[in-house]
Formats: structure tokens, sequence, C-alpha cells
């Protein structure tokens, strides 16, 4: 099932625990994630994680980071 993260503090949480655990990305500062997100802060819409098995297998992703 998918999770939403629209809290701005959850999101910080999250993008600290992806650098934590190496899976952010790498050689980036939690301060760059939050910048490149915060576009998406401002619409309200928050960010939408689903597992790779929930994907329709035509669906595009992105990894940002």
């Amino acid at each position: 099932m998918p999770t939403t993260l629209t809290d701005r503090q959850t999101i910080i949480d999250f993008i600290t625990g992806l650098a934590f655990l190496g899976t952010g990305g790498g050689a980036g500062r939690i301060e760059d994630a939050l910048e490149m997100l915060e576009p998406v802060l401002k619409t309200g819409k928050g960010i939408t994680l689903v597992s790779p098995d929930e994907l329709p297998h035509d669906a595009w992703t992105c990894a940002i980071g």
C-alpha cells in the first residue's frame, strides 16, 4: 500500500534516514535533498512511496539524489 509523506518534519526525518542508511544516492547533503523537494512540499501534494511490486510493468520511475 502506498504511503504519502506530506508533513515537512516527516520528510526531513525520511531524508535523514536515507542519508544515514546510505540509500540517498550518495555524496549529497540533506539540505540539498530538501531543496530539491521544496517545490513538491509547497504544492501540498507530498511524496508517495510505493513498493516496486506495486508499480505497473510499464511505469516510468526516476531516482533523484
